[in-house]
């Protein structure tokens, strides 16, 4: 996809993307946007170029990385510094000035890290944001490790994602969540993944007001 170099002539906070941004419009208040895909996609990279791109104050909910690896991710991509060498220490004068530099402009995140929160927290901690930061966008990695209400996996899925839409409404915001996706796709001749195939699919395409599946071949 072709990067955006501005969001002009669209109504909602820039997805990044020239052509998303045409399909979609930018990000929306009040919708919920499900990203999905298999492991190893690069679901949280592209997660972190939305987030990079949007240009407004955001929350970061992140079930599965501690808060310090989503800064050096964002530091790495936005100062152009590996990220092994970043995560070592070996960084020389040049990287260690855009490290200085890329790390004030995550000034306007806020990141909640908590492993396997319940959706009582994100919805907590989503609404403190709001009221003190004035969060303009909300996104979260992954849905499927997030804990909610029911006996059942799909029941407890099924409470995050209304939720989570339920939050999308009321705070006014674009919320973008990742979601994984079955692994029976890897079974089958034809590996792109479709709506029906996002774990505990029917309630996210209940609630869901767009869904994305990501593939590459490599």
């Amino acid at each position: 996809m072709e990067i955006a170099a501005q969001c002009d002539g669209i109504r909602g906070i820039t997805t990044g993307f020239t052509d998303l941004d045409m399909h979609l419009g930018g990000w929306h208040k009040g919708d919920l946007c499900v990203i999905g895909a298999r492991p190893a996609m690069g679901k949280t990279a592209l997660l972190l170029h939305f987030a990079q791109s949007c240009g407004v104050p955001l929350g970061f909910i992140s079930a599965e990385q501690p808060a310090y690896q989503i800064a050096q991710r964002h530091v790495s991509s936005i100062g152009k510094v590996n990220l092994s060498d970043l995560r070592q220490g070996k960084i020389g004068e040049r990287e260690t000035t855009a490290v200085i530099s890329t790390s004030k402009k995550l000034d306007n995140y806020w990141i909640y890290d908590r492993s396997a929160p319940s959706v009582e927290d994100i919805v907590k901690v989503a609404r403190r944001w709001k009221h003190k930061h004035d969060i303009q966008i909300l996104m979260i990695d992954y849905v499927q490790r997030i804990q909610g209400a029911g006996r059942e996996r799909h029941q407890q899925v099924g409470d995050v994602v209304r939720s989570l839409k339920t939050l999308a409404r009321d705070l006014d915001i674009p919320v973008v969540a990742l979601a994984q996706v079955s692994r029976q796709v890897e079974a089958r001749e034809n590996k792109r993944p479709g709506m029906g195939d996002l774990s505990d699919s029917s309630e996210i395409e209940k609630e869901a007001d767009q869904i994305i599946t990501m593939y590459r071949d490599e």
